[in-house]
């Protein structure tokens, strides 16, 4: 079996609250492998340029599409045909039966031979900002006309008036 397409796709994480406005990825990756077909020849790489190609033309694919991707996606996407083509350039010495070390240590190898993800990111350009590193990820904004005895969230009930102080018991 070889992997003969990496085609991302948005993810349902887009509305995720850990995942919203943090630059990481919405996209996930579908992986098409096969005994047998055919696929582009455009798609069979032998550089880390061609990857970014591959790559560029995906975020373009989905910004038509009105998705907006992040740096988080655009790793995803590469790292989605760099697998692609490691399980394709590997896959006539491929033994199934090694140890698992083992063969993780071979795609590993051959991702560093290829160049991996680093050198895609320089081809592809600058990475967008660290938007994690500028504001908390579970910090709340709330607007200015809020009333303070108004409840902060959806699941949150009002805060009740007290009558005096509570019995420890």
């Amino acid at each position: 079996m070889v992997c003969s397409a990496s085609l991302p796709c948005p993810a349902e994480m887009s509305a995720s609250i850990h995942i919203n406005g943090t630059g990481s990825s919405i996209i996930d990756t579908v992986f098409v492998c096969r005994s047998t077909g055919v696929m582009p020849k455009k798609w069979l790489v032998v550089s880390a340029d061609g990857v970014a190609q591959l790559v560029l033309e995906d975020l373009q694919n989905l910004r038509a599409g009105n998705v907006n991707p992040t740096q988080g996606d655009t790793r995803c996407i590469a790292y989605g045909h760099l697998v692609r083509l490691a399980i394709w350039s590997l896959r006539r010495t491929w033994n199934k039966n090694e140890t698992i070390t083992k063969r993780i240590a071979k795609v590993e190898e051959w991702l560093q031979d290829f160049g991996g993800w680093p050198e895609v990111e320089n081809i592809c350009g600058t990475p967008a900002p660290r938007i994690w590193m500028h504001r908390c990820l579970l910090s709340v904004r709330e607007p200015k006309n809020m009333e303070p005895n108004m409840p902060k969230f959806p699941f949150e009930s009002p805060p009740k008036k007290s009558k005096g102080p509570r019995p420890l018991c």
